[in-house]
């Protein structure tokens, strides 16, 4: 927690004459011994060749269709051995909405902190191709060691005689009416939502109802509603609020759109005394 204010400090002088991104900061150990910072990012390329355009740490999303495939969690004694059986989980998931491996563009993991990150990315990166290997981000999570959670976003051809947005549930997944197990958009662009933390001042009801509260207010400025919500991320200071995140999401969301979904619990935040943060990438309404 201590390193948040450095890179809010570094943020704003980078982007001191501009607007800056949205932004999450999760505290979290990282793959590399003695690092203290690692950054994710998303941007918009000048790229326009058709397909995935691949470099190291680099991978550009083409124009067209965007698969988000909400966090799978396979079983195994340990966590490499669930690591492998949720990517099969995921490459079953892709097989049936008739992509490859190759389309894939990201994986992010949630992992104990004591795990080899090493060892989990060698056996996530073993079932896709040579040269055509996606990105990968992990994040710590407070389970047991042989739970891992992994997600998945991927490009697709677009559809435009279809609906902007499809909410999917593939064969032996349980719709849920809270979250999509699969989300594909079709076309257009996405809107990105910067971390929205609960207030510290407030119990843990307040804070979930009033990051919904605030993301209702963003969204209408910008073009979109909770029936365009694509996916959200969840970081839950204690497993007691899941139960108050589903209770709002049932009221809040249309339950044949839901937006997807992955949420997890970890050991610190960097705000203290907030009790979750939530972020979400929506599309517009038109």
């Amino acid at each position: 927690r201590e390193g948040v204010g450095a890179v809010d400090k570094a943020l704003a002088s980078t982007f001191a004459s501009q607007r800056g991104p949205v932004v999450t900061i999760a505290v979290t150990n990282l793959e590399i011994r003695g690092a203290l910072v690692a950054i994710d990012a998303v941007a918009a390329s000048n790229i326009t060749e058709p397909g995935i355009t691949r470099h190291p740490h680099v991978s550009v999303l083409p124009r067209g269709g965007k698969v988000f495939i909400s966090g799978q969690s396979g079983e195994g004694e340990t966590a490499r051995e669930a690591t492998g059986e949720t990517m099969k989980i995921l490459l079953t998931t892709l097989d049936w909405l008739k992509l490859k491996p190759s389309d894939a563009i990201q994986v992010k993991s949630w992992v104990h902190p004591q795990i080899d990150q090493k060892q989990l990315r060698n056996e996530i990166l073993k079932v896709f191709p040579e040269h055509q290997k996606p990105t990968i981000v992990f994040v710590d999570w407070d389970r047991a060691e042989n739970d891992v959670e992994i997600e998945m976003v991927a490009s697709s051809e677009s559809t435009p005689q279809q609906e902007r947005v499809l909410f999917l549930t593939p064969p032996g997944m349980r719709a849920t009416g809270t979250f999509s197990q699969v989300v594909k958009v079709q076309r257009g662009t996405l809107i990105y939502f910067s971390a929205l933390m609960g207030d510290p001042s407030k119990n843990v009801d307040e804070q979930v109802r009033g990051i919904f509260d605030t993301l209702a207010g963003l969204a209408k400025e910008t073009g979109t509603d909770f029936r365009h919500l694509v996916k959200a991320t969840f970081y839950f200071q204690h497993p007691d609020l899941f139960g108050p995140v589903s209770k709002i999401r049932r009221e809040l969301y249309d339950p044949f759109r839901p937006a997807g979904s992955s949420a997890m619990e970890v050991p610190v935040l960097p705000i203290k005394g907030s009790a979750l943060i939530m972020d979400m990438i929506a599309v517009p309404t038109d």
